[in-house]
């Protein structure tokens, strides 16, 4: 039996997934539709997923930078977590006084 989703958690796969897994989702749930009559309950599932695809796609086209480097941000926030603890213990060197070579 296929695992199933919460609509919050699909719409945060929207918004997180790179855009090539987009595409990738996006040709899967296509296919997969394909199996499906038009009047199952499967095909509209699997319909309003794609249209949802579809729309997020489509605001990446025109997405405003804040919204990529949200995306970025939520992504790689333990790596940005890492770098700002190390800026921050430069800078307090810089303060202090310590060199680097010590």
């Amino acid at each position: 039996m296929p695992e199933t989703i919460s609509v919050e958690e699909y719409k945060r796969f929207l918004e997180l997934a790179p855009t090539n897994i987009l595409k990738q989702a996006g040709d899967g749930m296509f296919i997969a539709t394909q199996h499906f009559p038009i009047d199952s309950p499967e095909f509209e599932v699997l319909n309003t997923m794609l249209s949802m695809l579809a729309r997020e796609y489509q605001l990446r086209e025109i997405e405003p930078l804040w919204r990529k480097a949200r995306r970025f941000a939520i992504r790689n926030s333990g790596t940005i977590k890492e770098v700002g603890k190390i800026a921050a213990c430069i800078g307090a060197g810089v303060l202090l006084g310590v060199s680097l070579d010590d």
